[in-house]
């Protein structure tokens, strides 16, 4: 979907920019997809990125929040990373209705090694060809347009 030019020729830049942001989106995500490896996909990674980020693990409407997932999908989700070990459920200390999900000592180790591998992908083909202004930009669009956003 894009606008058109006040001349009707074709998209304006922010029509263009629209363009450009969504097929950059779906194009890095499915290449990201192939870096890892089928007994850890991309999914594994950004549950494990954000469970990690907080001092004791994340609760889990706060990872619902955090994912592009459905909450039933998140479910599934910890259910199979909980099964081969990464993740473990822990009731909150502060809220005994919540859960939290932690990393477990061999979640950690996976989350590790994949993290060193997808900082490598994400300086390959992003950080190396973007400069600090340019990325000050996109930050600064990004975070305008969030803002813009209703609710």
């Amino acid at each position: 979907m894009q606008a058109s030019s006040a001349s009707g020729r074709g998209p304006t830049i922010q029509g263009k920019a629209w363009r450009a942001l969504l097929e950059g989106h779906r194009d890095l995500m499915r290449y990201l997809e192939t870096t890892f490896d089928a007994d850890f996909p991309l999914q594994y990674y950004d549950v494990m990125l954000h469970v990690s980020e907080g001092e004791h693990g994340v609760r889990m409407t706060d990872l619902a929040a955090a994912i592009v997932v459905s909450k039933s999908g998140l479910t599934s989700l910890v259910d199979r990373m909980e099964r081969e070990g990464l993740v473990a459920r822990q009731p909150d200390p502060s809220d005994r209705r919540a859960t939290r999900v932690v990393l477990t000592k061999q979640g950690q180790k996976r989350f590790a090694e994949a993290s060193a591998r997808h900082r490598g992908t994400v300086r390959r083909v992003f950080t190396s060809r973007v400069s600090a202004e340019e990325a000050a930009v996109i930050v600064n669009v990004m975070e305008r347009v969030l803002r813009g956003l209703p609710g």
